[in-house]
């Protein structure tokens, strides 16, 4: 209950940007801005695939293994540049 407490209330602070520090302020805010990123770059893949009517999956699930299918292949590939 106390941890759902201080989420709420840093969640409040966040959306009325009054975190105690400047750097930290600026270290969410990028870190927010990275991750909305990766998540439209996901996305986009998720996208490509579904266009070109290709499977998501292979015979394995795992990253970075023979046979792990499409979208894995493609976060594999998206990894690289983040």
């Amino acid at each position: 209950m106390n941890n759902m407490i201080t989420w709420n209330e840093l969640r409040e602070r966040l959306d009325k940007n009054q975190i105690h520090g400047k750097n930290l302020q600026q270290e969410v805010m990028k870190d927010k801005e990275r991750w909305k990123q990766v998540l439209i770059t996901i996305l986009l893949a998720i996208k490509c695939l579904a266009k070109h009517n290709l499977a998501f999956r292979g015979s394995n699930k795992k990253l970075y293994q023979d046979n792990n299918g499409n979208f894995l292949g493609l976060i594999e590939i998206i990894v690289e540049f983040y």
